[in-house]
């Protein structure tokens, strides 16, 4: 049984880089056992009762511990962050939570990291289910009606058709190449790239252009781009990097609900942008990273973007926002994280809803908003487990159903 005392020496220890090989081992042991969570929190109360830890109040504070366990445990300057806390909550209370999620989410990270291969480990004192994260997941079909299952097929050539080659490579990326300049009278031929619940896809377009597909999403393309303008349609939600061309052939994406009712399109020369049109979100959204972006809305109203800028379409009021500093929340799952500034928990579980392919019935509905970014590799177990933490909300899973109530 660990002491208060023996507590204290690990954590300091830890956060000052201080422990030795089996102090470290036991240290870990314990931020993940089972009995670990009352006893770390009154281990971080005595810090700030003795004021051991100066400025652990600070908010800057909280992220430098936060930074400081996952580069020791994870072994890397570059990680998802995570960080869950609700608006109302003081700072000493959401200084304690945060080390303590972080920990619970890193322990995992570097046990899976170690072994080759991902392994579920308790969030806190219960045993969530096994709902494994989403991972690279999608069907191709072909101009000739024929279906290519992506997460089954084996890597190499998966197609040749009208002078392209179709190619899955061992990173798990579609690659589409031209062999030869295509004579004028050849038609393209058209395509369809499509992700399930629980899915994600990159593709290389004919021009070398690159597509990630969020769950629940599809693009359409041609074979090779052969006309002034470089033409695709999407659904879902759609991250892009474009590649600029000679001769001014603008890329332009057609966004579509999955009904194929037309809602915008955007045109580019070269850029990176995020597209995110899920029906259930009641909005489009376009957010510019870098370049520059033109949009026209099913009204034929033109709007320029700047880096930084995400426009938002509604789609029950037809009114358009353009807004500031949006970009890091947009594009925050292709870096592999959720990430949330005040939402409320149906937008924080519709995500989830479609990463971890479950269902979510609402027995009673939060009012507090939710803010933090979460992994998306860690399990649905976790997840939910994390943001019971918060106090605002409870979570009864059954099988892939989760109940929502307070």
């Amino acid at each position: 049984m660990l002491t208060e005392e023996r507590a204290q020496y690990l954590l300091k220890g830890y956060l000052a880089d201080g422990l030795n090989a089996e102090e470290l081992n036991e240290f870990l042991a314990w931020v993940n056992g089972e009995t670990s969570e009352q006893l770390l929190k009154a281990t971080i109360d005595g810090a700030f009762a003795g004021n051991e830890w100066p400025n652990l109040a600070n908010t800057s504070r909280e992220n430098i511990l936060y930074h400081n366990v996952l580069n020791k445990v994870a072994g890397s300057d570059e990680r998802p962050r995570m960080r869950i806390t609700p608006f109302y909550s003081a700072m000493r209370i959401a200084a304690v939570l945060l080390l303590l999620l972080s920990v619970t989410v890193v322990v995992w990270y570097a046990a899976s990291h170690k072994n080759g291969k991902k392994e579920v480990v308790k969030a806190g004192k219960e045993k969530q289910p096994d709902i494994l994260p989403g991972g690279n997941k999608a069907t191709l079909t072909l101009d000739n009606g024929s279906v290519i299952v992506l997460d089954t097929a084996a890597n190499g050539t998966l197609a040749k058709q009208g002078g392209v080659k179709v190619s899955k490579l061992a990173n798990g990326q579609l690659l589409y190449q031209v062999e030869g300049k295509p004579a004028g009278d050849v038609p393209a031929l058209w395509q369809t790239l499509a992700t399930p619940k629980g899915g994600q896809y990159r593709v290389v377009l004919p021009d070398g252009s690159t597509a990630l597909l969020n769950a629940l999403s599809t693009i359409r393309f041609p074979s090779f781009f052969n006309g002034r303008e470089r033409n695709v349609t999407v659904t879902g939600e759609v991250y892009f990097e474009v590649t600029s061309k000679q001769g001014n052939q603008p890329f332009i994406v057609a966004v579509e609900d999955r009904a194929g009712q037309h809602k915008a399109d955007v045109q580019v020369l070269g850029t990176e942008f995020n597209i995110m049109a899920y029906e259930n979100e009641g909005h489009v959204a376009a957010t510019l990273l870098s370049g520059a972006v033109k949009v026209k809305t099913a009204a034929q109203k033109e709007i320029q973007l700047k880096p930084g800028q995400q426009l938002l379409l509604s789609d029950k009021y037809k009114t358009e926002q353009v807004l500031e500093g949006r970009d890091e929340q947009a594009v925050a799952w292709v870096k592999g994280y959720f990430h949330f500034e005040k939402s409320d928990i149906k937008l924080v579980m519709r995500q989830l809803e479609r990463w971890y392919d479950i269902t979510v019935e609402y027995e009673s509905v939060p009012v507090k908003k939710f803010s933090g970014t979460i992994p998306r590799g860690v399990n649905a177990g976790q997840v939910l487990k994390m943001l019971e933490l918060t106090g605002n909300v409870h979570f009864t899973v059954n099988g892939t159903h989760v109940k929502v109530t307070i």
